[in-house]
């Protein structure tokens, strides 16, 4: 038998680096040994790219192989310019091409271009700041209390795993914050903080007969709920995070169940992705954000809620390579 040549690609220049780094780790490590050869691809924060040790041009590596994992987080990775090269070299690849990855990594175009459709979702209000402009951030502060109350969440417009997310709770701490955010060099978006149950839902293309199959709904249960949900949360067990979605009325569970479908759909994502929701108290459905390619490190959500539902993790790596194939 014929074994898979396939390629990890792990690192990047973003900050989720070391979270990537995470995820290509679990990922070779849990490939098949008697169907796949793997090569350990790491791209350095100079977007150079090495195979065992030795720095290599993209196209020599992917010469090589024949379906390229793409386990990177964050810019270069996640918003279509590494898409871009493996679309050059013709390379399959797992996750969404460049079009889809760049507009679902974008919060602020995300919810723009979810104005355009018809789903029983609630876009949460927000304002958009850039580091290109020199504000007088009092006076921002007040013009954004004007716009919609506090709390806030504020967050840079792109990236992942929660970095630089940050609660907000008065005005008079908004100024500071955007300073600290802004000097990162990333457009900011200032959010309003929506009080109830944060979910959070993975799909699955081409699986058991559903062209778009949806994972049971996760909700996040943090021990203060006004915390974000963030960095320390997601990649360490130092914190007791538990998951439910027990609490969830069948008619929740069809909703969000739906909405991820539709979202997944409505940006053109492929293979898999998982959305993020607010249920708020008056069972409103908030949309905060998706994600195209979801982490897949031991403390990742997609891989607990595959193996949920009887799909374990390594089966779960052999699926989705699978559809990178168009073998299903």
């Amino acid at each position: 038998m014929t074994k898979t040549r396939v390629a990890v690609l792990r690192g990047g220049p973003s900050k989720e680096y070391d979270i990537s780094l995470q995820t290509g780790g679990e990922v070779i490590k849990s490939l098949q040994e008697d169907k796949y050869d793997v090569l350990d691809v790491l791209i350095d924060k100079d977007k150079k790219w090495f195979l065992f040790g030795k720095e290599m041009l993209p196209s020599r590596i992917l010469s090589m192989v024949d379906v390229a994992f793409n386990a990177m987080h964050g810019s270069y990775g996640e918003d279509g310019e590494v898409q871009k090269i493996l679309d050059l070299q013709k390379i399959p690849y797992t996750g969404s091409g460049p079009l889809a990855s760049a507009m679902v990594m974008n919060k602020v175009f995300a919810k723009k271009h979810l104005e355009n459709f018809d789903f029983d979702i609630v876009l949460p209000k927000h304002i958009l700041l850039s580091p290109n402009i020199v504000y007088d951030l009092e006076k921002e502060a007040k013009n954004i209390f004007l716009k919609f109350p506090p709390p806030y969440i504020v967050k840079p417009i792109t990236g992942g795993s929660s970095l630089n997310t940050v609660f907000v709770r008065t005005v008079a701490e908004l100024p500071r914050i955007l300073e600290e955010i802004l000097l990162t060099g990333f457009d900011v978006i200032v959010e309003e903080f929506i009080d109830g149950r944060e979910i959070t839902v993975g799909v699955l293309e081409n699986f058991r007969d559903e062209n778009v199959y949806t994972f049971i709904p996760v909700e996040i249960r943090k021990n203060d709920k006004n915390k974000v949900f963030g960095y320390e949360e997601k990649y360490t067990t130092s914190q007791k995070i538990s998951f439910s979605s027990n609490t969830l009325l069948p008619e929740e569970k069809k909703k969000i169940m739906k909405a991820s479908r539709d979202i997944h759909n409505a940006f053109g994502l492929r293979h898999y992705s998982r959305s993020d929701f607010i249920l708020s108290k008056n069972g409103k459905l908030y949309f905060l954000e998706t994600n195209s390619l979801p982490g897949m490190t031991k403390h990742s959500f997609l891989p607990a809620m595959a193996k949920e539902v009887g799909l374990p993790f390594d089966k779960l790596l052999e699926h989705i390579i699978n559809l990178a194939l168009n073998k299903i």
